[in-house]
């Protein structure tokens, strides 16, 4: 029997893994087990649907269900083999599974062959060049391409940095712009061809001092840079392939005749200036063009910072600030470029992941079925890549025509125009993401209506875009601008802090009285001349004073309030005292008693006592 194919994004290999995985669980005992519980809850609901009324209903869904699950979905086994989208391999016994149940082969297979045929489709109705289509690279990879190649520099390379900086400060801006004016600014900016402008007909009598300490004359120096220039250009290609693509290899076949990494970024490099801007250069030129740019850039701040001249740095940070900004604009558009995609693959692996679960829930008699509503979220996910088609032909049409138009008019990539060129592909390139960002949204309302949606989508737009526009514009209106974060002359070059420089500080702050003239003296006395020509003498500023300081007045004032208090205490306790003696001696008083008493008795004898008491508390 021959395999189904199955078609997946990107990771096919990761597909075969997940795909082996469950066709070993779905014969574990463990899930025969699971069924059997399964089966026995779902006999439990028939019998109690039964019971309620539904007896013809029930147990047909019940028959139906358990046939279709049990002999169908997963009884039937079939191989499968899987085609990786991105990388067109496959097919062959390394991405071949056997044993696949046909629930999950058969939907997976339908669902990613029609999903692949309709954004092929797409791709061939919204025609690309074959360097840029969505299928290989990714949303407006063109756009990627040229932003990744208009930023390089010799990083790969640093002596040859050095060395062409020093050439370019000292062969070109001092010999040909200043010393000659062989070569105009104009000229320079205006410059399609850099490599022909700085190293033909180079100056007789500058000389330059490389990275290793050799002094070599212009001439020199300037086929000794042209020499090594090349093979730098082709290390940057080598490293901008394995940042920008997915790897070494990226050709449909796998044998020798595969082209190597850095000719195929090439290609596509030279298809996105050909499309963007009509240009039929090859890759190596343009990318040279772009090197010896950012390499005038960096010896121009250098000349910059030697020089102090502070008006031409500010301009430099300026632009380059401008052109940071724009290029972080196009965040969103590398979060829908590169991710969407990938979560759309892993979101699908993520469906055939829980599709043992699916069929235990299936065995429910219920009458929205699992099954279906599982194979439903795999078509709304493979709705995802048709419209990333549509998105990126039309942001591509629009930027192609813009860019195209403005390249006529300036002659191709320049000095004075790349900046603006890379602007403007970072701002298709953000239209594209923000679009981008809303087709998991568009997707799921794709079969309920677009008009709610797309009302919602025009007003989230709308808001943010008047949002940003009253936030600048109160910010302008308030005078409170900021350009990148740029400090006016305290400027930092390299995490370098240069002309920093604090003099002549004055305090406006001041008070003008007029009609008196005030001095000082050369012993520190303040003159104070009047409007009648009088003069008036502060000594205070001129004598001496001490770490101690004595005040006899206050402290003759402090001694006798001490003692005036000191002797109202003392009267007030002898008082305390008088009174406290008293009211004692009155308590005494009362207390005196004397008790007399008289006992007379008559009888054969005379008997006469007598007793006194007293007492004193």
């Amino acid at each position: 029997m021959s395999p189904l194919l199955i078609y997946t994004p990107q990771n096919g290999i990761y597909l075969k893994e997940l795909l082996d995985g469950m066709a070993t669980l779905l014969t574990e005992s463990t899930f025969s087990t699971a069924c059997d519980i399964i089966m026995i809850l779902s006999v439990g609901m028939v019998g109690y649907q039964f019971v309620m009324g539904k007896k013809l209903e029930s147990l047909t869904r019940f028959m139906l269900t358990t046939f279709l699950v049990m002999y169908c979905v997963l009884g039937i086994k079939v191989p499968v083999a899987i085609i990786d989208m991105q990388t067109a391999e496959g097919a062959g016994e390394a991405l071949t599974v056997d044993h696949v149940p046909l629930g999950v082969a058969l939907p997976a297979s339908l669902i990613s062959g029609m999903g692949y045929g309709i954004t092929t489709a797409f791709s061939d109705v919204f025609h690309m060049p074959d360097s840029l289509e969505y299928n290989k690279t990714g949303m407006i990879f063109g756009a990627r391409t040229w932003l990744a190649a208009t930023q390089t520099r010799l990083s790969m390379s640093p002596d040859l940095a050095q060395d062409l900086s020093s050439f370019i400060r000292q062969c070109v801006f001092t010999a040909k712009l200043l010393a000659s004016h062989q070569l105009s600014p104009q000229e320079l900016t205006q410059s399609a061809h850099l490599s022909k402008t700085y190293f033909e007909e180079p100056s007789p009598i500058y000389r330059v001092i490389l990275h290793n300490g050799v002094n070599l004359s212009c001439g020199d120096a300037a086929a000794n840079l042209k020499t090594r220039l090349p093979i730098a250009a082709k290390l940057e290609l080598e490293r901008l392939n394995h940042l920008v693509t997915t790897g070494a290899l990226t050709s449909r076949n796998t044998d020798s005749s595969s082209l190597p990494g850095e000719k195929t970024f090439g290609d596509r490099l030279q298809a996105a200036h050909k499309y963007y801007m009509n240009i039929t250069e090859d890759a190596a030129e343009t990318l040279t063009q772009n090197i010896l740019i950012n390499a005038t850039r960096d010896a121009a701040a250098d000349a910059f910072a030697f020089s102090g001249a502070d008006a031409a740095l500010m301009n430099y940070t300026n632009t380059d600030s401008t052109q940071k900004m724009h290029i972080a604009e196009a965040n969103s558009f590398w979060l829908a470029g590169f991710r969407l995609p990938y979560y759309m693959t892993v979101m699908w692996m993520l469906t055939l992941c829980i599709f043992p679960l699916v069929v235990l829930i299936s065995f429910f008699p219920t009458l929205s079925n699992a099954y279906f509503l599982w194979v439903q979220s795999q078509i709304y996910l493979w709705s995802w890549p048709p419209m990333f088609i549509i998105f990126h032909w039309f942001v591509s049409m629009a930027s192609s025509t813009t860019i195209t138009l403005f390249g006529q008019k300036t002659g191709g990539v320049t000095f004075s125009n790349i900046d603006s060129l890379a602007s403007m592909h970072s701002n298709f390139a953000y239209t594209a993401g923000a679009l981008a960002a809303s087709v998991p949204v568009i997707a799921l309302y794709i079969t309920k209506g677009l008009g709610q949606i797309l009302s919602t989508s025009s007003q989230h737009f709308g808001g943010m875009a008047q949002s940003l526009s009253v936030s600048e514009a109160q910010s302008a209106a308030a005078g409170n601008i900021s350009m990148a974060s740029y400090s006016g002359w305290n400027m930092n070059y390299e995490n370098t802090s240069a002309n920093n420089v604090s003099a002549n500080k004055h305090d406006t702050n001041w008070t003008n009285m007029h009609g008196m003239h005030t001095e000082q003296l050369g012993s520190g006395v303040l003159k104070t001349t009047t409007s009648h020509g009088d003069a008036v003498f502060d000594v205070n500023p001129g004598m001496s004073r001490g770490p101690i300081h004595i005040s006899d007045t206050k402290a003759l004032s402090g001694s006798l309030n001490q003692a005036f208090e000191e002797s109202r205490q003392a009267a007030a306790n002898e008082s305390q005292h008088y009174q406290t003696s008293l009211s004692s001696f009155a308590h005494s008083a009362v207390q005196l008693s004397k008790m007399q008493g008289h006992d007379m008795r008559l009888g054969d004898g005379v008997s006469e006592s007598e007793s006194g008491q007293y007492s004193q508390a």
